[in-house]
């Protein structure tokens, strides 16, 4: 880059300013029209002006426009465009096509031509097309299209001098969204920490349900633990008076069948000694007699068995008794898991109540916060829908100026091309 500089400021003539930055020096096209004139490839009086206006870019660009064309280096509308708005490696790239063009057309072979004031032959004769008396009719409307072209891309004062009369609203316009996104973004903050606080909210309420639950399930648990140590405290104890029952019934038994073994004892031992005190008082009643008070001693000791035996209980009694008072016990037994089967029921069932009762209040909960943000959401669409409508109708505003000012700048401009066209008829 700097060698092609080096070569741009030397061929340059002495009252031309250095090039020190290509998209900044080249941008208006006077450097190329030096450099082309330099080489006899110019017309003399070549309207060339070293301005930053947009008129005397084009001016300049329409100058060089056919001579670049002749020399090989690509250059149309667009090229032209990048290079007005200094696109970065446009003006270096034409400067090294150009420098490969001139070089091409001096070493060609050719018959080279002196200009005047230049030591040495410039380009071949070939080539150079300084007068140009008359263009043919594909090169004309070539070079007007052109320059239609590069003047619709050029930046018009007109809308320089618009935007910054705009320039005020437009500030505004982007002051008043800055203030919209900083009024969203605190909005959405906002929405964000009542978001966070309900949640807070409910897991606190949720947390809450559930201490309290567990609280009453436990104490609960508790209560059912009470019953079941009483009702088997009950059953030990009700065991242990059956127990004692039973013990004293066996040694009231034990006595009274001694008491009757000690009776039997006594009335056989009043037996024998009343048989011996017959014995000692001889024959006095004869064998008769003591046959008789035998029989009769008999008698009244079988009578009393048989009155100890009416006493006591049969074995089938006492088997039909103690399977009734099992019978008993196994009833009781029953009744007591049924009524305990019972109270579980009814406690499961009044949990299952509360549960149902939580989960529709949780229910209720959910859907008033769902219609509130619902309702939220159908404000803020309406607050959208106004914004909309209200930017629908400046856009309309604007694409309305715009397309009188365009209409405007329409007529102006073909105004401008009938007074041009009636001045280079009057001339011709």
């Amino acid at each position: 880059m700097e060698l092609l500089k080096s070569w741009v400021n030397q061929t340059l003539p002495p009252s031309c300013r250095p090039v020190e930055d290509f998209e900044g020096d080249l941008c208006n096209g006077y450097i190329f029209g030096q450099l082309l004139e330099e080489h006899g490839l110019l017309p003399p009086g070549a309207p060339l002006l070293d301005s930053e206006a947009p008129r005397d870019k084009v001016t300049n660009l329409t100058t060089v426009q056919q001579s670049l064309l002749d020399l090989g280096v690509k250059f149309n509308s667009k090229i032209a465009n990048e290079l007005m708005t200094e696109t970065k490696g446009t003006a270096v790239n034409m400067c090294y096509q150009l420098k490969l063009g001139l070089e091409n057309a001096k070493s060609g072979g050719g018959k080279a031509v002196t200009r005047r004031g230049k030591q040495e032959p410039v380009l071949l004769g070939s080539t150079l097309k300084a007068t140009r008396p008359m263009l043919t009719t594909h090169e004309r409307m070539q070079a007007e299209h052109f320059e239609g072209l590069v003047k619709q891309q050029v930046q018009d004062p007109k809308q320089l001098a618009q935007a910054l009369s705009l320039s005020k609203f437009t500030e505004h316009m982007i002051a008043q969204q800055q203030h919209d996104e900083e009024l969203d973004e605190l909005r959405a903050k906002q929405y964000t920490a009542m978001v966070a606080q309900r949640r807070q909210l409910e897991l606190a309420k949720l947390h809450e349900g559930k201490r309290l639950m567990d609280e009453w399930q436990a104490d609960g648990y508790a209560k059912h633990g009470v019953n079941v140590r009483r009702r088997k405290d009950d059953e030990k104890a009700k065991l242990r008076f059956e127990l004692t029952k039973r013990t004293k019934a066996a040694s009231l038994n034990a006595k009274t069948q001694q008491f009757h073994t000690l009776d039997m004892q006594q009335g056989v031992d009043d037996f024998e000694a009343t048989l011996r005190r017959l014995q000692s008082d001889g024959d006095a009643g004869g064998d008769e007699d003591v046959g008789e008070a035998t029989m009769r001693v008999e008698v009244g000791a079988a009578e009393h068995l048989m009155k100890l035996e009416a006493m006591l209980p049969s074995a089938k009694a006492m088997d039909a008794e103690s399977k009734q008072y099992l019978g008993r016990l196994r009833t009781k037994r029953l009744e007591e898991e049924a009524a305990r089967k019972e109270r579980e029921m009814r406690r499961r069932k009044v949990m299952l109540e509360q549960d149902a009762a939580q989960a529709q209040l949780e229910e209720r909960r959910r859907e008033e916060l769902v219609l509130t943000k619902l309702a939220r959401q159908s404000a803020e669409e309406r607050n959208i829908g106004e914004q909309l409508w209200v930017a629908r109708k400046e856009k309309d505003a604007m694409r309305h100026n715009r397309e009188l000012r365009d209409q405007q700048l329409a007529e102006a401009s073909r105004a401008a091309e009938l007074a041009r066209r009636a001045h280079d008829r009057a001339l011709g």
